[in-house]
């Protein structure tokens, strides 16, 4: 089965707990788990909720869902946390070759996985 999570994030403002900081290791940790063979997070498709803050929404956590700024500079603590990727798409780790090896194996049984198509939505309320 393929799934695809269509929008997730974490808000750098608005409210007491939602900053840079916190936002930079959720996006690292996602992007860490995502790339782990041994993770339920493996192999699923994440559509990050957004490339941009956006200045004219209204509310106190909606203009603030960006990597960016609204300028298109990437906030310093997400890319600060952000795991580094090799040329060939790996996350860079002290055992790489092997990592690489892992994942093109498991790659094959994904891509033969089926395809469901459907809307699936999540909440943390």
């Amino acid at each position: 089965i393929k799934f695809t999570v269509t929008e997730t994030g974490y808000t750098t403002d608005g409210l007491p707990y939602n900053n840079e900081y916190l936002a930079g290791i959720f996006y690292s940790g996602l992007v860490t788990k995502m790339a782990d063979l041994s993770s339920s997070l493996y192999g699923v498709d994440v559509y990050f909720f957004e490339a941009l803050d956006e200045d004219l929404k209204p509310g106190l956590v909606e203009p603030y869902w960006g990597l960016m700024d609204a300028e298109g500079n990437i906030k310093q603590p997400i890319d600060q946390y952000w795991p580094s990727i090799d040329e060939d798409g790996y996350i860079i780790t002290e055992d790489n070759e092997t990592e690489k090896k892992e994942t093109e194996t498991k790659a094959e049984v994904y891509d033969a996985a089926p395809v469901v198509v459907g809307n699936l939505r999540a909440s943390s309320a």
